[in-house]
């Protein structure tokens, strides 16, 4: 089937082809999707080729190309809070990070020799550094950007800097990487917690006593081995249902 990108900085996924409906997750510049029906409404409905969640997304925000799509080989990604891209006319349009480049998009779309970085190494430096950069970034239900962000999205983007691909959902996520006790946690694990029997909610750990995740915004909190303790009030948040170690391909 023929892919498209996505042309905009991020493009609304959502529930129904209506701009009234359930933003369910997002498109960023440079994200692949393939059409899996008819246009309806000026919506298409996509299959998103680097998570495989469906949803619709607004027709002229994507571009058709006749290329295979390449997200499993992209070496490189934009670093930068926001990332300049200039279109063919060379009017300039801001993108977050997280946002790639695709061949496609050449003649299309120009960037500076600094837009892409290479992925990053595996290290606790690197996972601090990207994952604070979200810091203060509000909650948004089904957002994937430094704009706005929920939990599985979070956590999704920061592993695209370490060359991982994460499914999209919390309760998909944890599905994947092998479960460790928590007197085995290693700055970079993943903490899922649980409401009412199934696992809503994700955060990345730093160490045995401090997660960062999206809550009202991204935030640091206490960790134990029940759960979060909002750092602010001192209020339990969530209740821990398991810690798994997801690790990147570098």
């Amino acid at each position: 089937m023929p892919v498209s990108y996505c042309i905009v900085p991020v493009s609304p996924l959502r529930a129904r082809p209506a701009h009234d409906s359930e933003m369910v997750s997002q498109l960023v510049f440079g994200e692949a999707c393939i059409a899996v029906g008819p246009a309806e409404n000026g919506f298409v409905k996509v299959t998103c080729i680097h998570d495989g969640y469906q949803g619709y997304c607004t027709e002229n925000q994507l571009m058709a190309s006749k290329d295979e799509p390449e997200h499993e080989s992209l070496h490189a990604v934009a670093a930068e809070w926001s990332n300049t891209v200039y279109t063919a006319a060379g009017v300039p349009m801001q993108v977050p990070m997280g946002a790639l480049f695709p061949k496609a998009f050449e003649g299309h779309f120009y960037v500076d020799d600094d837009f892409l970085h290479p992925f990053y190494e595996w290290n606790e430096e690197n996972i601090r550094k990207i994952s604070k950069m979200y810091l203060n970034t509000p909650y948004l239900w089904g957002g994937r950007t430094v704009f706005g962000v929920d939990c599985s999205g979070f956590v999704q983007m920061v592993m695209r800097f370490f060359n991982k691909e994460l499914p999209r959902d919390a309760s998909h996520q944890e599905t994947i990487g092998d479960e460790i006790g928590t007197e085995d946690i290693q700055c970079g694990d993943f903490a899922f917690f649980v409401l009412a029997g199934k696992v809503v909610h994700v955060g990345l750990l730093f160490d045995r006593d401090t997660i960062i995740h999206a809550y009202g915004k991204v935030r640091i909190d206490r960790f134990d081995q029940e759960g979060i303790v909002n750092s602010d009030t001192g209020v339990r948040t969530h209740s821990l249902h398991s810690i798994r170690r997801i690790k990147s391909k570098n």
